[in-house]
C-alpha cells in the first residue's frame, strides 16, 4: 500500500502516519518499495516470523535495557548507606536486563528461526 493509502485506511493524520511508517521501516517491521514509474512510495509488512522476532527484539532491547543500563548507576550515585537493601535488588534488576539482553541478542543473531518455533510452542501448549 502507499502510504496515502495506509493513512487513509488507519484514520491518521499524515504526520502521525509518515512517523509511524517511519519508525516501522527502521525497525524492520516494514519495507519500503520502489515501484517503477511511480512516485509514490509503497510498504508492506514483513511476514517472516524469524525477522519480526528479530525486530521486536531490538526494539524491546533499545527501550527497556538501555534505561535499565542508565538507572543503575544513577542509583547508586544517589544511594545512602540506608539504601544498601534497596540497592542491592537495584543491582539484581540490572544483571537480570543484561542477561535478558544478551539472552535476546544471542536469540536474534544466531538461529531466529529456532527461537520463533519454540515460543510459538509454548504459546499453543498454554
Amino acid at each position: 500500500m502507499t502510504a496515502e493509502g495506509i493513512i487513509a485506511v488507519l484514520d491518521l493524520s499524515a504526520g502521525s502516519g509518515s512517523t509511524m511508517l517511519r519508525f516501522l521501516v527502521d525497525i524492520g517491521m516494514v519495507e519500503r518499495l520502489k515501484i517503477t514509474g511511480s512516485r509514490s512510495q509503497c510498504y508492506q509488512a514483513v511476514k517472516d516470523p524469524a525477522a519480526v522476532f528479530t525486530a521486536l527484539a531490538e526494539v524491546r532491547r533499545r527501550q527497556a535495557f538501555k534505561a535499565m543500563d542508565s538507572l543503575g548507576p544513577s542509583l547508586a550515585s544517589i544511594a545512602g548507606k540506608d539504601d544498601l537493601h534497596w540497592l542491592h535488588t537495584v543491582g539484581q534488576l540490572h544483571t537480570l536486563s543484561r542477561m535478558l539482553e544478551e539472552w535476546l541478542s544471542l536469540c536474534a543473531q544466531s538461529d531466529p528461526e529456532w527461537t520463533v518455533r519454540h515460543i510459538q510452542q509454548g504459546i499453543e501448549h498454554r
